[in-house]
This record gives C-alpha cells, structure tokens and sequence, in this order.
C-alpha cells in the first residue's frame, strides 16, 4: 500500500515537477497525508508508539517533500508536523545527511 498510496506519488512530485502527472500525484499525496495526520493522532507513528519501518521507510521521501514549497504546507498540520520533525531530528539520520553532504562537497 505504502509503495502504491504515498511512495509513487512523492517521487512524482519530487522528481517531475508539472504536468498532469505532477498535479495528479499532489492530489493523492495531499489525500494520504490526510490518512496519515488522522493515524498520527492516535499514536506516535506510524504503525504505533514505537518507530519502525514503517517510520524509516518514509524519511528519505519526508526530507525530499519538505524541500518543495508546494508541498511543505502539506506537513503543517499538527501530527504530521511533530511526525516529520520527530523522524527527521533522529540523531541516525542526521548522521546519514552529514555523511551525504561531505559525499557530495567531495565529488
């Protein structure tokens, strides 16, 4: 579901800005992350109170989204916003994007 519902969207919009395609994939993205604020009202993450795959599985596609001005606003919203903050200011992955940002000065 995840693959299908949030994953093929966000690389869309990410990666393909315009067109149908971009404008249709905003539009189910915005509709997920719907789903998504209303679970994270219930719970801490994902799949519960604990980070899991689930969580890991959409950092990457969290921190490329957070970087579009159309689709930032889409994050605002109360759960979504501790969500995205919470999984993005875990020190692993701090750690990954330095390493991604000394890769990168480096070649």
């Amino acid at each position: 579901m995840e693959e299908e519902r949030f994953d093929s969207p966000s690389r869309i919009v990410t990666y393909y800005k315009g067109g149908n395609s971009f404008s249709r994939s905003l539009k189910e993205l915005g509709e997920m992350m719907e789903i998504y604020e209303n679970a994270l009202g219930n719970s801490r993450y994902l799949a519960g109170d604990e980070f899991t795959l689930a969580d890991l599985f959409h950092l990457p596609s969290v921190h490329n989204l957070l970087s579009i001005t159309q689709i930032a606003p889409l994050f605002a919203s109360p759960n979504l916003s501790r969500w995205s903050n919470d999984i993005s200011s875990r020190p692993s992955w701090k750690k990954l994007l330095q390493i991604r940002k000394e890769y990168l000065k480096r070649n």
